[in-house]
């Protein structure tokens, strides 16, 4: 199965480690460092889907992204 996490990014359920609410991660990266709607660090493998602070992280076996659905929807959408 797959998920959709925000803007075009839709990753697979078996590559899904953990969904935390993005308050318990502090937010590091300062929005105005965006260059684009998706936004990828190199070293870490962290992308930003969205400029706006995010609602939740998804933390995958390959990348960590920054999405812009909190992450109570994006748990339900994991049961339906």
């Amino acid at each position: 199965m797959h998920i959709h996490i925000g803007g075009d990014r839709v990753i697979y359920t078996n590559e899904l480690i953990a969904i935390l609410d993005s308050s318990v991660v502090p937010y590091i990266q300062e929005k105005d460092n965006h260059t684009s709607q998706t936004s990828s660090d190199n070293k870490s493998n962290i992308v930003y889907i969205t400029k706006e602070n995010p609602k939740s992280i998804v933390i995958t076996v390959k990348e960590i992204y920054y999405s812009p659905i909190s992450s109570s929807t994006l748990k339900k959408r994991l049961y339906l």
